[in-house]
């Protein structure tokens, strides 16, 4: 079955993340405005970062959604919830021996900054933090050893020469090519995609699954 979901915020709730998907979900009560959605409804919806995209209204009455990255920037968490729902495992089995592999996409590794002194300095770092991926990522770690044991794990992120990149600057593509080149080119990351081809191509009956957006 092919499956996809993407995660948006409402507006009307900072704190609520609801989730657009090409599959049914039952049981929650405002399902009916998200399968209703369109496409790029949804798109728009989950790429509506604040200060770049005005929020989306969707439906009647309608409802505003935002990027779903804030307070979820990295989906990991949702996207296994999402898997449970989808490929609940059978009677003495794990979420981790169901799930063939886990894909995680980032998109560089910040800078780490002093908190500095002044508030306007302290927001700025603490809002820095509030989108801080790594750390969701090394908790699913934490979270899943025996999927990361059985080699069903891969992070992949730019870990050097991304970290000053902002979403606006769009004329720094080759900073981003060349950074991303370099990460590629590391030997560990290369036997890290070899393997991932070799699973990917060998068949299977368990599901492999990846972020729709990760960072």
């Amino acid at each position: 079955m092919d499956s996809r979901f993407v995660v948006a915020l409402s507006g009307e709730f900072g704190d609520y993340h609801v989730v657009f998907s090409s599959y049914g979900r039952r049981g929650e009560s405002n399902r009916g405005l998200y399968d209703s959605a369109k496409i790029w409804e949804a798109a728009r919806a989950t790429s509506a970062a604040s200060s770049f995209f005005e929020p989306i209204q969707i439906g009647e009455p309608s409802q505003t959604f935002l990027d779903g990255a804030v307070g979820r920037n990295n989906p990991v968490t949702i996207l296994w919830d999402e898997a449970r729902r989808l490929w609940p495992p059978q009677s003495g089995e794990t979420m981790e021996s169901t799930v063939q592999y886990v894909v995680s996409i980032g998109t560089g590794v910040p800078y780490p900054e002093p908190f500095g002194e002044s508030l306007k300095q302290v927001f700025n770092t603490l809002k820095a933090a509030a989108t801080e991926t790594e750390r969701t990522a090394n908790q699913f770690v934490q979270d899943h050893a025996d999927l990361v044991t059985k080699d069903g794990y891969y992070r992949l992120n730019v870990v050097h020469g991304l970290g000053d990149v902002g979403l606006e600057e769009a004329e720094k593509a080759g900073v981003i090519a060349a950074a991303t080149a370099r990460y590629g080119d590391d030997p560990y990351v290369r036997l890290m995609f070899e393997k991932l081809v070799a699973i990917s191509q060998a068949p299977s009956s368990a599901p492999s699954v990846a972020p729709a957006r990760g960072a």
